[in-house]
């Protein structure tokens, strides 16, 4: 596991919580994570779900800003006739 456990959600990037996420599959997958540990591990899973979706969708309304203004300019630069 690495060290990211610790880390607070809000300075968490998204790399690295993909990366935790990944450790976290690994040992429920390969058998190596102790059972008493299991339902903490899931909810440090869906944490991190969490924190990747927002981060996503956060990214996307950005893009999608940044798009919409590049196309108001060009509209308003070369208007069509």
């Amino acid at each position: 596991m690495t060290e990211n456990r610790n880390v607070p959600e809000s300075i968490l990037s998204y790399n690295k919580a993909i990366q935790e996420l990944e450790d976290i599959l690994k040992e429920i997958e390969g058998a190596e994570v102790d059972i008493d540990l299991l339902s903490a591990k899931v909810e440090r899973a869906s944490v991190l779900l969490k924190l990747c979706r927002d981060k996503i969708s956060k990214e996307e309304t950005k893009v999608v800003k940044i798009l919409t203004e590049i196309e108001e300019n060009t509209l308003e630069k070369d208007p069509e006739p």
